[in-house]
């Protein structure tokens, strides 16, 4: 399937014993990107950063959307509205209080992996 790239699911444990689990996603650069998974729209922090929504087969992702936003809480309320719900199986943040660092692996990650939903700060108007 055209978009799809192998990575792996690692888990690690917090300091309060539980299990999180992440995904690594690369870029067209070749750099690796970490996010972290979050069990909603609703339990996205408040602060800056990346986020994709991602349909998760085994061990491949597909990047369904990818956003880059000064407020991941109320950005990704907003846009999952949009993803039908058997579209994605996962949300991911990786926080980015830098804008130059969110806007350049936001970029590299939409070169490389082609979404069908590209959310920035600039769409929020």
């Amino acid at each position: 399937m055209a978009g799809q790239r192998p990575i792996g699911f690692p888990v690690r444990p917090t300091l309060s014993g539980a299990v999180k689990t992440f995904i690594d996603i690369t870029g067209a650069s070749g750099a690796v990107y970490r996010f972290d998974a979050i069990a909603s729209a609703v339990a996205a922090p408040t602060v800056a950063g990346n986020f994709v929504f991602a349909r998760l087969n085994g061990r491949t992702v597909e990047v369904i959307c990818c956003g880059s936003t000064v407020s991941l809480n109320e950005v990704i309320g907003r846009w999952g509205a949009e993803i039908e719900p058997g579209d994605t199986q996962g949300i991911f943040v990786r926080l980015n209080t830098l804008r130059a660092a969110r806007d350049r692996e936001h970029k590299d990650i939409v070169e490389k992996h082609r979404p069908e939903l590209v959310v920035t700060d600039r769409d929020e108007g």
